[in-house]
């Protein structure tokens, strides 16, 4: 990508930056694998100030330390309200295309009506006359147990290695935050 080119996509909304999106071969591997990898959406900056907001307890509600659970080595922490307005442009700029894919899988396992409304704002309502009221993107960081000959060692996992299918940053991005830092799934 040359300079030009990352600066404008930088310059544009997240929500034009999600639009831009190879949509059709990302609704393919999600049917295809369960997961896509989109091409970079966040720029390096704004992975940064996300994985710094990690440090700042105010910004969360709840805080899980995976070992309890027996769930690996790590915790998470999932967005208290009002959430950061780049995770709130992310989700309502992604969900109404991934609506589309959660129907039609709905729609391919006999469900006769699609459950899955196409915007966000209405898919909150049902989920808050439902009585889930609090917001779930979330943070992570966790380490990963790797054996090597005849020791043990723990490997952090890269920061905003995984920014949830839309958020993903891509590995050049990644790359450049360092090892350690937080990820978040929208």
């Amino acid at each position: 990508m040359t300079q030009a080119t990352r600066k404008s996509a930088v310059t544009a909304s997240v929500s034009q930056r999600i639009d831009a999106l190879d949509w059709d071969g990302a609704e393919q591997c999600l049917s295809e694998r369960g997961y896509a990898v989109t091409a970079p959406v966040l720029s390096p900056a704004e992975c940064a100030e996300l994985t710094a907001l990690y440090n700042d307890a105010s910004r969360f509600r709840s805080h899980v330390i995976m070992e309890h659970y027996r769930f690996g080595i790590g915790d998470y922490k999932y967005f208290a309200k009002p959430l950061p307005e780049l995770v709130a442009e992310l989700r309502s700029s992604t969900y109404p295309r991934l609506a589309v894919v959660a129907n039609q899988w709905a729609e391919a396992l006999g469900e006769q009506t699609p459950p899955y409304p196409r915007d966000h704002a209405t898919f909150l309502r049902i989920c808050h006359r439902a009585g889930q009221i609090k917001p779930t993107p979330l943070g992570d960081s966790w380490m990963r147990a790797s054996a090597t000959p005849g020791t043990r060692r723990m490997r952090r996992r890269s920061a905003a290695a995984y920014l949830k299918f839309a958020a993903r940053s891509g590995p050049r991005t990644c790359r450049s935050i360092g090892a350690g830092e937080p990820k978040f799934r929208i």
